[in-house]
């Protein structure tokens, strides 16, 4: 009889955990507002974060940040254009 008390917590508890986990799902899944923005994180958010990053910069670094930006813009460019003859 035991055996069978055992088998019943089993399932309660696997199916204790499936429900949380769906659960958990659903309230994650629809917090971003965008579409495109898969990490659910308020645009707001994310503004202060690089702000915030940015300000804790050295002067070499902003500098280094800054040429590899553009460096990576100018690459893009190319294929940007290359890209829009495509669609």
């Amino acid at each position: 009889m035991s055996n069978w008390w055992s088998l019943i917590v089993l399932v309660a508890l696997v199916a204790g955990v499936i429900l949380y986990l769906r659960a958990r799902q659903k309230s994650t899944s629809g917090n971003s507002s965008d579409p495109l923005d898969p990490t659910g994180v308020p645009s707001d958010f994310r503004q202060d974060r690089e702000d915030s990053r940015r300000a804790h910069l050295s002067d070499e670094d902003r500098v280094w940040e800054t040429a590899s930006l553009r460096k990576d813009q100018a690459t893009r460019e190319p294929r940007d254009l290359s890209g829009e003859d495509q669609t």
